[in-house]
C-alpha cells in the first residue's frame, strides 16, 4: 500500500506496539484439533482478505463468484469439525487501516 492512503486518513491507534514480536517466540503450530471444546475469536476481515488475495484476478474483472464467501464458510466449518466453536468478529475497521 502506498503512504499517501495513510496521508489522508487517520492511522489506528496501536494498543500494544511490538505485541506479535514479543510473543513471537511462544508461538508454534500445532493441529487445531489441539483446541477441542475451545472457543477461538475469528477476524472475519483477515478470512475475507486472505480470500479476496486468493481470487484478486476474478475481482479485477469484476466476476460475479461465491469464493471469498465460500472460503469463509469453508474455514468455519473446518474449526467446527474439530470441535472448537468460532467466535466471529467483525471489528469495524475497513482493511486499508489495519
Amino acid at each position: 500500500m502506498n503512504g499517501s492512503y495513510l496521508n489522508r486518513h487517520t492511522t489506528p491507534k496501536i494498543i500494544f506496539p511490538g505485541l506479535f514480536h514479543f510473543t513471537r517466540g511462544a508461538a508454534s503450530d500445532v493441529h487445531v484439533s489441539l483446541f477441542r471444546s475451545h472457543r477461538a475469536g475469528v477476524d472475519a476481515h483477515a478470512w475475507l482478505h486472505r480470500a479476496a488475495v486468493d481470487h484478486a484476478l476474478e475481482l479485477a474483472h469484476g466476476v460475479a463468484t461465491e469464493k471469498l464467501v465460500d472460503y469463509f464458510m469453508q474455514q468455519l466449518y473446518m474449526l467446527r469439525q474439530h470441535g472448537v466453536e468460532p467466535i466471529v468478529v467483525f471489528d469495524g475497521k475497513t482493511l486499508p487501516v489495519k
